[in-house]
Formats: structure tokens, sequence, C-alpha cells
């Protein structure tokens, strides 16, 4: 039973170290952790030292995980325990390495989790996160609009230039305006980023075109953002979409 690390063989294990980070074991969010406890001489000590701040001054410049989806700076870890084995595996530390003096030698304490599970596990977590607020939420179905199929993200129908009330001398009220109101839709949904040129050359054919009766037609110019969200482990970018269509009387 021994696990190496930095090019240091540690053989004197206190314990067995193979173990699990568990996010929630339920969803089956665990990563692969090793909690090593052993006996090394001072040189090994200093070596396994170095080795965390080497890897530390390099991960701490690393991008933020959650933005570039990788693992950045790892330290190989090798080992083989109660048939158990191991071998260069990518890890993050957990923590910085602690040795305390035990007569000749030096107890060494750390502990390294296996880097890409913990990514894999952070990857998912977002995910289910915003799947499981996603299901909260009404579903509104899709809108095709200039032949590209958006899928909604608020209620769409409503209605615009309806009459207003008003106060009479006397103080009672006064219906001004005309009995009626428009319908309106007002759009708001995603759609894929490729999207964005058919969307634009509908827009401005559409503005070019008498509106008739019974159609729906444009009366603000689409709103491009763009969205980006994880599915299955990597991030998709959507086009959201804003527009308000007026039906023509």
């Amino acid at each position: 039973m021994s696990v190496t690390l930095a090019g240091q063989t540690i053989s004197r294990l206190q314990a067995q170290p193979c173990g699990w980070q568990d996010t929630d074991v339920r969803a089956g969010l665990v990563a692969r952790r090793w909690s090593v406890v052993g006996r090394v001489r001072a040189a090994q000590w200093i070596a396994i030292w170095n080795a965390f701040e080497t890897w530390q001054a390099a991960r701490i410049n690393d991008a933020p995980t959650m933005a570039s989806l990788a693992v950045g700076t790892t330290i190989s870890f090798s080992g083989s325990s109660y048939g158990r084995t191991w071998t260069n595996v990518p890890c993050w530390f957990t923590g910085p390495p602690e040795g305390q003096a035990t007569g000749v030698f030096i107890t060494v304490s750390f502990e390294l989790v296996a880097a890409a599970d913990a990514l894999a596990v952070m990857l998912r977590q977002e995910e289910l996160n915003r799947l499981e607020d996603a299901a909260l939420l009404p579903n509104y179905g899709t809108y095709s609009l200039g032949g590209v199929t958006l899928t909604l993200l608020d209620e769409p129908d409503g209605f615009e230039d309806g009459p207003t009330m008003g106060l009479a001398a006397t103080g009672t009220g006064i219906v001004q305006g005309p009995r009626k109101a428009t319908q309106v839709k007002q759009i708001n949904g995603w759609c894929a980023p490729s999207n964005k040129s058919t969307l634009m050359t509908w827009y401005a054919n559409a503005v070019q075109t008498r509106p008739t009766t019974g159609s729906w037609w444009p009366i603000t110019e689409p709103q491009f953002s763009q969205d980006r969200l994880l599915v299955n482990g990597a991030m998709v970018e959507r086009l959201i979409v804003a527009v308000t269509l007026k039906l023509t009387p």
C-alpha cells in the first residue's frame, strides 16, 4: 500500500486513502477522493510542500473553472491500496498539505480529488439546478417568426389601443376613444444563434410591405441578446429574440 505524488513515494501509510467526495450521492454526484496520511522523511516533506506551492501558484492564474469548462492546472497522483490501483490521475488539492514531526519522520496529510470527476460534478450540479428551476416554470409553447421557431419565455398575447376612462365635469366616468382594442403579441423567446440573419432579413422585408387585414405586423424592431447554458456538460449558446407584433385591423 503506497502512493506517489511529485515523484515522492509514501509507503508508510497510516490509513486506507481511497474514498469519495460527495456532493449529492442520490443524484450520483461524487468524485474520487484520496485522503493520505503517512510518514515521510524531511526531504520528502519539503518536496511535497514545494509541489503544492507550484500547483497553487499556477492554479490561481487559471481561468474560472465554470467559464473554461476545463480542469486547468493539476498534479499527477498514483498509488495502490487494498486492490485499488490508479496511475497518473490529474488531481486538485482540496487543502494544503500538513506535517507533524514524529521522531525522525514527519507525518504528512493531504487530500486530493480527481479533477475530471470534480469538474463533471460541478457541471452536472449547475445543469440540474437549471433544470429544476425550469421545471417550475410554465410552458409557453413556441411561435414561428419569419420561418424560425422560437421557444417562448413569456406569455405573448395581449391588447393595445383600447379605450381609456376619464372624468366628466360632473365627476362621473366617461369612456374616451374607440370601443375596441387591437390584439398584440409581445414575443420573447429563444432560438439557435444561426437564425439571427434570417430574422433580420424577415424584419427588413416585413416593414417594406403594406400590412393586410388579419396579418401580424412588427411594430417594434427585433432586439437580440445572447444567452448561455449548460446542456449535457457542454456550454450551449442561445439567441434571445424580443419583438412586438400587432394584428392589422
